[in-house]
């Protein structure tokens, strides 16, 4: 399996930036730009959360196929922006977290 073509495809399904896709992750940006180049392996961990969230977008989609078309793309949306706030709690949590290890120091 190309883990590469399948974030990317995942990432355009999305419509996410290379830094939200990362939160989405739970990695770094790097991480996912040095695996969609080619220059690195994705991590076990990473590759497992990709694996899983491919899958559910995959489900999704066959369920949402029973829907008239104007049903499929609210739910569809609906489902972006909740993947999206995931993101963004996610970096904001890991920048919470940041800045307490810097107070404590």
């Amino acid at each position: 399996m190309k883990y590469a073509e399948l974030m990317q495809s995942m990432q355009e399904s999305l419509q996410m930036t290379d830094v939200q896709f990362a939160d989405y992750l739970k990695t770094d940006v790097t991480t996912v730009r040095r695996v969609r180049g080619g220059t690195a392996e994705i991590p076990t961990h990473t590759k497992m959360l990709l694996l899983d969230r491919a899958g559910f977008i995959t489900l999704t989609r066959m369920a949402l196929s029973i829907f008239p078309a104007a049903i499929q793309a609210k739910l569809q949306a609906a489902i972006n922006n909740q993947a999206l706030n995931l993101a963004q709690q996610r970096a904001l949590a890991a920048l919470q977290q940041e800045v307490r290890g810097e107070v404590m120091e």
